[in-house]
């Protein structure tokens, strides 16, 4: 189980407060302090089932406390009292929303199925028949608690509304508030009054119980003989013994506090240093990306100059290669120049003796148709006497034209060759 802390205890009671203070109502006669709405929930836990709380101080604290009990699932019953402060406004309408809401958020109403919300308009000290109406309301054999709160006004009659109470509720316990100072609290007064030393009922102030309840304004008055309320009392002194002693707690808290100081200053500190070195590598990396682009750029204009000169190199070389071929050119052209003058001067050469060659066959071919003519002239002369040697020398000499002839073609077709051939 979850115990309540003093700020969900007291939750309902600011939230009320909060609505109150919207519509305009001021401020209730007696106020519920935090620490006293946590031991009035708690000590009410503690007593034994069924148990239900008449709260005789709903008006003067402006519903605060039925606010208070309510949530924390308490079966209460409020009626009014003759005695008690006027209220600026109506606080039950406030208290029956704030109970609907909470219901409709939890979705099923919890807290209507174990504990009940009672709020009677007539007041519950108005004679017997409206204190057997009040009391129809409670439950039998159960317990009942009693929450009175006295207000300056009221202050002065505490005896006889306890006296009151007492006649009509002997065995139930009472929790009073505010109690005040001691030596100049005029309820503190009434109370210890109504209670003597030795007597049938007992006052404990709960803020004499524990360190921890040094503020609290609550008072407890019940039987003697009660065993149920001391062992109740017993365990709600129990939650702040230990690590809630007053003293323990405050040098726990001091020195939680400084600890949480130097954690602070150093985490300042840290988040300082942090700033600085994310600073330092912010800039270290931008350096480095600014370098290593300076170093891409320097890259890529050395691989463009590289590229640059390879290309100048290439266009350098096939330019020399040009040349080199334009020079070859210019040599095989010069060298076939001067072979082809060699061959024309040979071929002139050449075509020079086989004209002389010509020439001096034309030459014998004159001097062998001279002969002929000659032969002819003499075989013309030598018919009639030789006629049979006449037809001979014809055939000898056409015999020899032929071969002259044929050896003068066969000469000019070597040369001929010959030429094409060194050509």
């Amino acid at each position: 189980m979850v115990l309540p802390t003093l700020f969900s205890a007291h939750a309902p009671a600011i939230q009320h407060r909060a609505r109150r203070d919207a519509a305009g109502v001021p401020a209730p006669a007696v106020t519920l302090s935090p620490l006293d709405a946590f031991l009035l929930t708690r000590f009410a836990g503690y007593l034994p089932r069924p148990l239900t709380v008449l709260d005789l101080a709903a008006d003067a604290t402006d519903g605060d406390s039925v606010a208070v009990l309510d949530a924390a699932g308490v079966s209460v019953v409020s009626p009014r009292l003759s005695w008690a402060p006027p209220v600026s406004a109506d606080w039950r309408p406030l208290v029956r929303e704030e109970r609907g809401a909470r219901n409709s958020t939890h979705g099923a109403a919890p807290l209507a199925a174990t504990a009940s919300l009672t709020l009677l308009d007539a007041p519950a000290d108005d004679g017997a028949e409206a204190w057997q109406t009040v009391a129809r309301t409670l439950p039998v054999g159960g317990t009942t608690l009693v929450l009175l709160a006295e207000t300056s006004a009221t202050a002065p009659h505490t005896g006889q509304h306890l006296a009151w109470l007492a006649d009509r509720l002997p065995d139930a316990p009472i929790v009073l508030l505010p109690l005040g100072a001691t030596g100049t609290g005029e309820v503190l007064a009434q109370a210890m009054a109504a209670c003597p030393v030795g007597g049938a009922r007992r006052l404990i102030a709960l803020r004499e119980q524990a360190p921890f309840f040094a503020t609290s304004e609550l008072g407890l008055i019940f039987p003697t003989e009660d065993a149920a309320v001391a062992v109740a009392l017993e365990r709600l002194t129990a939650l702040v013994t230990g690590n809630f002693q007053f003293l323990s707690l405050v040098r726990d808290a001091v020195t939680a506090a400084t600890r949480i100081a130097a954690l602070e200053a150093e985490l300042i500190k840290e988040r300082e240093n942090y700033a600085r070195l994310n600073e330092r590598l912010v800039m270290t990396e931008a350096a480095r990306v600014a370098t290593d682009e300076a170093r891409l750029a320097t890259d890529e204009a050395r691989l463009a100059t590289d590229e640059a000169r390879l290309a100048t190199e290439e266009a350098l070389r096939r330019a020399e290669l040009a040349r080199a071929q334009a020079e070859e050119a210019r040599r095989q052209a010069d060298s076939s120049r001067v072979v082809m003058e060699r061959l024309l001067v040979k071929v002139q050469a050449q075509a020079e003796a086989a004209l002389r060659a010509s020439q001096a066959f034309e030459q014998r071919l004159a001097e062998k148709t001279e002969y002929a003519e000659w032969l002819e002239s003499r075989l013309n002369h030598l018919e009639e006497e030789q006629l049979p040697w006449k037809n001979a020398v014809l055939a000898r000499l056409e015999a020899e034209i032929r071969n002259l002839n044929a050896s003068k073609a066969l000469r000019a077709e070597r040369l001929l060759r010959r030429v094409l051939r060194r050509g």
